[in-house]
C-alpha cells in the first residue's frame, strides 16, 4: 500500500486475506498492488479521505471541433493549431461538502495559452461529482511538434480553506500519411505484366497512416521530375478517416506514361503530396521498369554464369537437382569433389530491385573435419562481401555429414535499387578428406513484398505491448489494445512505488492506442535513471508494464 510513502507491506494469509491499519498523514490516492511469483501484478486505486472534502479529478475530456470558442478538426484529438474546450469531472472523496468551488487552469507547457482559465463547479456533497458547464480553454502553438506532452494544472478550491491540485497530462497527436503499398496493371502494353517503355500504366496506391493521430480525408497528387514519366492522372482522394496504423486505398488510380526512350531495366521516382485538415506531407516510391533482379532454375543451360578458380569442377548435372532436370554442381562426374578447391560460380549482372532478396536451393555433403563448404558472395560497390558460409568448420575426426537440400534466403533491402549487383557460390575445400559435395539450384535475387494490401486486424483481447525503445535515454511508449471500449488509467510509477505521471485518464475507443512517457515526471522535470512502471488498468481488467531509463 503506497502514495506519499510506502505504508504497509505484508504476505496474505491462507485464505488470501491481509489486514492493513495504516497511518495516512492526509487525504490522497493510495495505490494497492497485489504481487506473485509467476503472476502479473494487480493494482488498485484507493482514495483515503476523513471528514474533510478531497476533490480530485476523475476524468478529463476534450472538444476540438468549429464551434466557438474551440477551434479544430473536430477528430477528438488534440492537434497543434487547434483551439481546445476542456471539461473536467471532480469528484468529492471526501465525507462533508465542498461549496463554492472553482477551478484554475494553468500550463506549465511553452506551446500551450491558456485562454479561459476558471471554471465554476458550486457545491459538491460528500461522494459526488461534476463536470463544468462552462469549458476551459486553451490553445495549442501550431508549431508544436507532434507528440508533445502538454503539462497542465488545475487547481481546485473551495470557499473554506481547501485546495487540491492536479496535473493532466495531454499528448499532441498528428497523423502521418505514406504511401505503404501499390499495385498496378497496363492499361496500354503487352500485357506481360512488366512495366516497359512506351506502356501506359494505372497504379493502385495504399496509404496507411504512420503517425499518433486519426488520419481525416484527404487528397493527394502525384508528380514526378523524372524526364521518362509523363502523368496522365494525376488526383486520388480518400474519403475515409484511418486510425494509427490503418490503410486504406486511394481512389481511383493514377495513371502515367513511361516514354519510350527510357532505359529498359531500371526505376522511375514518383512523388505524391496529401493534403489533409492536418497540413500537407510528402512521400515518393519507385516504380520498376523492365525485368530487375535475376532468376535461373538451371535449364536454359550455363547462360550467363562464370566460374573459375583452382580445381574448378562446376558444371550442369542432372545427378541431383531441386526442380527440373538439372543444377549447378562442384566435383567430378563421379560425384566427389577435389582436395584444395577454390572455384567460383558467378552470376551475370543484374540491376537490384526495391527491398531485394537473393534466395537458392542447395544440398551439401561434406566432412566435418577441416573446412569444406560453400561462400555465398555478393558483388555491389566494387567489393565482394560474404552473406554466408554453408559448410564444415568443426574438429570431430573423419565423421561425414549429409545436409538434403534446403532453401536459403537473405535480406538485401539494405541495397541501392537500381544499382547493378551480382551473385557468387564459391566453393571451397581443405588438404584432407573429401565428399560429395555442393549442388546449387533455382536462384532467384527479386524484391520483397511491402506487406501486400492487408487491412488491420480486429483486436480480441487485451493486450500492452512491451515499451519501445527499452532502454530508453527518455521518451518511450506502450502500445495499448483494446477489444472494446472502455475507462483507462495508465501511470507511471518509480522502483519505490512513487507515483511519477499520470498517462491517461478517462475513457479510450475499441483498437490500438500508444501511452507514451517522455521520461519526465508531473513537474516536467527529466526522471532520473533506473526502472519505472507503467500501472494500467483498463474496466477491470490490469496490466503491468516496465522501461528502464538510462541517463548519460
Amino acid at each position: 500500500l503506497s502514495g506519499s510513502g510506502v505504508y504497509e507491506v505484508g504476505l496474505a494469509d491462507a485464505s488470501g486475506q491481509i489486514l492493513f491499519a495504516p497511518t495516512v498523514p492526509d487525504a490522497q490516492q493510495l495505490t494497492l498492488t497485489i504481487t506473485a511469483p509467476n503472476h502479473p501484478s494487480v493494482e488498485h486505486t484507493i482514495t483515503a479521505a476523513g471528514d474533510e472534502p478531497f476533490l480530485t479529478v476523475e476524468a478529463f475530456a476534450i472538444d476540438d471541433d468549429a464551434m466557438p470558442p474551440s477551434a479544430g478538426n473536430g477528430n477528438g484529438e488534440v492537434g497543434a493549431g487547434e483551439c481546445i474546450e476542456l471539461y473536467a469531472t471532480l469528484h468529492n472523496h471526501g465525507g462533508s461538502e465542498a461549496s463554492g468551488v472553482v477551478a484554475t487552469l494553468s500550463a506549465t507547457s511553452p506551446h500551450v495559452t491558456i485562454l479561459d482559465p476558471t471554471a465554476t463547479y458550486g457545491t459538491l456533497a460528500a461522494g459526488t461529482e461534476a463536470t463544468n458547464d462552462v469549458p476551459f480553454v486553451f490553445e495549442v502553438d501550431v508549431d508544436c511538434p507532434p507528440d508533445e506532452w502538454l503539462l497542465l494544472t488545475l487547481a481546485a478550491e473551495d470557499d473554506a480553506t481547501g485546495l487540491w491540485t492536479e496535473t493532466l497530462s495531454i499528448a499532441v497527436l498528428a497523423p502521418g500519411p505514406c504511401v505503404y503499398n501499390y499495385a498496378f496493371e497496363e492499361t496500354v502494353g503487352n500485357g506481360d505484366g512488366i512495366v516497359d517503355p512506351g506502356e501506359e500504366i494505372a497504379i493502385r496506391i495504399y496509404v496507411k497512416n504512420e503517425g499518433s493521430g486519426v488520419l481525416g480525408p484527404l487528397s493527394a497528387e502525384l508528380t514526378s521530375s523524372d524526364p521518362y514519366v509523363e502523368i496522365l492522372q494525376a488526383f486520388a482522394d480518400l474519403d475515409a478517416s484511418l486510425a494509427p496504423g490503418e490503410i486504406a486505398l486511394l481512389t481511383p488510380s493514377v495513371e502515367v506514361e513511361i516514354d519510350a526512350a527510357c532505359p529498359e531495366t531500371g526505376y522511375c521516382t514518383l512523388d505524391i503530396v496529401f493534403e489533409h485538415a492536418d497540413g500537407t506531407a510528402e512521400d515518393s516510391f519507385l516504380l520498376a521498369i523492365g525485368e530487375l533482379g535475376f532468376t535461373d532454375d538451371m535449364e536454359s543451360g550455363q547462360g550467363d554464369w562464370t566460374h573459375s578458380g583452382p580445381n574448378d569442377r562446376w558444371h550442369l548435372t542432372d545427378y541431383r537437382k531441386h526442380s527440373g532436370t538439372y543444377s549447378w554442381y562442384c566435383g567430378e562426374i563421379t560425384q566427389e569433389y577435389l582436395n584444395n578447391t577454390n572455384a567460383s560460380l558467378t552470376s551475370a549482372s543484374f540491376v537490384v530491385p526495391e527491398a531485394a532478396e537473393l534466395s537458392f536451393w542447395s544440398y551439401f555433403d561434406v566432412t566435418i573435419y577441416g573446412v569444406d563448404g560453400l561462400f555465398v558472395e555478393a558483388w555491389r560497390d566494387g567489393l565482394w562481401e560474404t552473406l554466408d558460409f554453408l559448410g564444415s568448420g568443426g574438429a570431430l575426426d573423419s565423421t561425414l555429414f549429409a545436409v538434403d537440400w534446403a532453401e536459403y534466403t537473405y535480406d538485401l533491402s539494405g541495397w541501392t535499387p537500381g544499382s547493378t549487383a551480382r551473385v557468387r557460390f564459391r566453393f571451397v575445400s581443405d588438404a584432407v578428406d573429401t565428399d560429395e559435395g555442393c549442388y546449387v539450384d533455382d536462384v532467384v535475387i527479386r524484391g520483397r513484398e511491402a506487406g501486400g494490401t492487408r487491412e488491420p486486424g480486429r483486436v480480441i483481447a487485451l493486450s500492452l505491448s512491451p515499451a519501445a525503445p527499452n532502454p530508453s535515454p527518455g521518451a518511450t511508449a506502450w502500445r495499448l489494445a483494446l477489444p472494446e471500449p472502455a475507462p483507462v488509467r495508465a501511470r507511471v510509477y518509480d522502483a519505490g512505488g512513487r507515483l511519477v505521471r499520470h498517462l491517461v485518464a478517462g475513457p479510450l475507443t475499441a483498437g490500438e492506442h500508444l501511452l507514451r512517457w517522455d521520461g519526465r515526471d508531473a513537474d516536467g522535470s527529466p526522471s532520473p535513471g533506473g526502472i519505472y512502471f507503467l500501472r494500467l488498468r483498463a474496466g477491470n481488467q490490469h496490466r503491468l508494464g516496465r522501461v528502464v531509463l538510462i541517463r548519460r
